[in-house]
Order: C-alpha cells, then structure tokens, then sequence
C-alpha cells in the first residue's frame, strides 16, 4: 500500500472511530433538533413504541392523547382538573430543543401513531441550570418502565445542555412518580405545600455516568479500528497509533454541531 493510500485510510479510520465514539446523544444546534431520534423501543412482551422528539406538527395528536388520560391523570400532570386550554398546547408543541425539550412514546394503531406518554423539561428563567421537568403516562400504559426512559432521556439531554438540576412540583398522593424520583436522583430534596411536594435533584452524578459509558465505547471502537488497521497491514508492528491518529485527524467532525 503506498504512503498516499495509507494517509487516506489512517483519515477514513479516525473519521469513523470519532463518529462511533462520542457521546451517544448529540445535540445539533443549526436544524435545532435533537439527533438519536425518533428510536424503536421493543418492550419484553414484544410490544414496539417509538420514542421521538415532539414537534409543533404533533399538536393534535398531544391534544388526542390527553383528552384520552383519565381525569386523575391529568390532574396529576398539571397539577389541575382542565385539560390544557388551546394556548397551552400552543406552549407545549413550542420547543426549541435546548431550554425547552419535549419527548413523546408513540404506538402504532392501523394506520395512526398515537401519542402514549410525553415528558419534558423546561429552564427556569431565573436559574438557567435548573429545569422543571413534567410526565405523563398514559393509563393503560403505566407501570412498565416509560416514565422511567423518559427522565433518562430527559436527563442525558439537559446535562449536555448546561442544566445541572431538575425540579417537579408533583401532587402528595402521586405516589408511582415520587418513588421514581427517588430511585433516579442521588440528593432529593423536597418540601411540601398544602397538597403539593416540590422536588430539586442533581442530574451531575447521571452526566459522569454517561460520560463514563462514553470513555468505554471509544476504548472498544479503537480497539476494533486497531485490528482494522493491522488486518489491511498499515500498522506495521504497531508503528501507527490509532489514539494519536484520532487526535491528529480532527477535521471539524465534532465541531460546531454538536454541544460542547
């Protein structure tokens, strides 16, 4: 293979193990949407939902799912008996992906996706690090671990967009979502008024986990590019460092789209 033939492939490799190898979510300001999404979900009792970003164009389909929920789910979500009024939907379908980040589950019925559940946050003018955050599951879909995919979400984005802690106001009897939150934070903090609890919890110790899955998925991927390069015989008894190719190559891949 000559010398030219060896640089293209050295690029073409650290190319690939920079793309494979940085965080698992990625943030794309210019289109403002948020990429690993929509993503099939399939459930032990091989049910399949898809887990994707809401969008203005969902508007019915959130007003159809919550016309759907039980009263007490609703007064639970919004912590009212109304349903959400036509401005407030407005409000919700208005994201813009990085201070205010709605997800929504989805299934299919014939040739309808119907929303099941949705979860966001949304930062606090006066603490930009603190967001509320905010589910709903739909009733006949509870209890089999999607608040729980919601909130992981939820947090893996907001850490990579600067929120250091989230905060719910959440009725006293909500029992299922105040377990919940106790089982994802590490610090819970609450108080109480009247029929409410008010919760604030860091989602740092959810950030150093991710960051850790991060550092383990680019060790396995140098690992594998490594037998790559010594299977084409560019590595030449080891001549060829593929950390230093990686760090030598960096030609704007992980640059100005994705969050820092």
């Amino acid at each position: 293979m000559s010398t030219e033939q060896q640089k293209l492939m050295r690029l073409l490799v650290a190319r690939w193990i920079q793309a494979r190898s940085s965080l698992s979510l990625e943030y794309n300001y210019a289109p403002r949407r948020l990429a690993r999404f929509p993503r099939d979900i399939r459930f032990g009792d091989g049910s399949e939902l898809r887990l994707q970003e809401l969008r203005s164009e969902n508007r019915d389909q959130l007003k159809t799912f919550f016309s759907d929920c039980s009263p007490q789910a609703i007064y639970e979500r919004f912590l009212s008996a109304n349903s959400p009024s036509d401005p407030m939907l407005d409000y919700l379908v208005d994201c813009d992906g990085s201070r205010h980040v709605a997800l929504v589950v989805t299934q299919r019925k014939g040739n309808e996706e119907l929303i099941i559940a949705e979860g966001r946050y949304v930062v606090l003018d006066e603490r930009p690090a603190m967001a509320d955050i905010a589910l709903l599951v739909a009733d006949q879909m509870q209890r089999r671990g999607i608040a729980t995919l919601l909130i992981g979400e939820l947090m893996e984005i907001a850490s990579r967009n600067g929120v250091t802690h989230f905060s719910a106001e959440v009725s006293a009897d909500n029992r299922p979502i105040i377990s919940l939150l106790r089982e994802v934070s590490h610090s819970l903090s609450s108080s109480i008024w009247g029929r409410e609890m008010h919760f604030e919890f860091p989602i740092l110790m959810r950030k150093r986990t991710v960051g850790e899955k991060a550092e383990r998925d680019g060790l396995r991927l140098r690992a594998h590019a490594r037998r790559i390069l010594e299977n084409l015989g560019i590595m030449n008894n080891s001549n060829l460092n593929v950390s230093s190719v990686l760090e030598g190559s960096n030609n704007g891949l992980g640059g100005p789209g994705c969050a820092p």
